[in-house]
């Protein structure tokens, strides 16, 4: 298996990333989070200070590290100031986390409240695309808006969305996938995303969002936008005159 990125290119996608997605109105307020696996290849991007965190979830991706947004970071800071706020994470032993904050960070380094479906998606890809590296999750307003509507809960959204742009398949020969309503930051939340997402990168949030895999960041957002286009599309047909 090929490694993950170097931190520093981890850094520089998610500066730019992060500006897409402020610029775009995904991620108002400290909405939306992301995480990146990588080779730890550069000892002094972090301090020594760090902490064990309880989870309730053991973890089976010993040893891999992350770089994971924390808790109340902006997009608008992350495309500035990624340092400031992102965190080391490392699953240590069954249950237990290492979080590390990085150089020149002086805030508190809580991995953002999803942090356990990342993880959970992260495991799952070594196993079903080894070659994702790379998780983002969301806000866009017509997701939000779409995941609420007669045509989610009752028809394949796959269908659907490929009516309205006829290249959704070739984007996702495998489907796009929806997840119920679960309490955001949940472990319901995050068990029932990574049990949907064995089998397509891409799945909507009922209610609350989108959540993507890539290669790259820039993959992943690239998928979501991808997505946005075609619900765009599909409110646009429909439109009410």
């Amino acid at each position: 298996m090929l490694p993950g990125p170097t931190p520093e290119t981890a850094l520089s996608s998610i500066r730019q990333v992060s500006g897409w997605l402020w610029d775009r109105g995904w991620a108002e307020w400290s909405s939306g989070n992301l995480s990146v696996e990588f080779s730890p290849g550069s000892a002094n991007l972090f301090q020594t200070k760090s902490y064990i965190l309880e989870t309730p979830y053991g973890f089976r991706n010993i040893e891999k590290t992350y770089l994971i947004s924390l808790a109340g970071s902006k997009m608008r800071d992350l495309m500035q100031r990624p340092e400031e706020g992102l965190c080391v994470v490392q699953p240590i032993e069954k249950g237990k986390l290492k979080v590390s904050s990085l150089k020149h960070s002086d805030r508190s380094v809580a991995p953002t409240s999803e942090y356990i479906s990342h993880l959970l998606i992260q495991e799952l890809m070594q196993t079903h695309r080894p070659q994702h590296r790379a998780v983002l999750h969301s806000h866009p307003a017509e997701v939000i808006a779409f995941s609420q509507l007669p045509a989610f809960h009752s028809h394949d959204i796959n269908q659907v969305l490929e009516v309205t742009l006829p290249e959704f398949r070739q984007y996702f020969p495998e489907g796009i996938g929806k997840v119920p309503y679960h309490p955001p930051g949940s472990l319901m939340l995050a068990e029932a995303t990574a049990n949907t997402m064995k089998n397509c990168s891409v799945a909507i949030w009922q209610q609350h969002g989108i959540i993507a895999t890539g290669t790259t960041l820039y993959e992943a957002f690239d998928a979501i936008d991808v997505v946005v286009k075609a619900i765009r599309i599909y409110f646009l047909l429909n439109h009410k005159h």
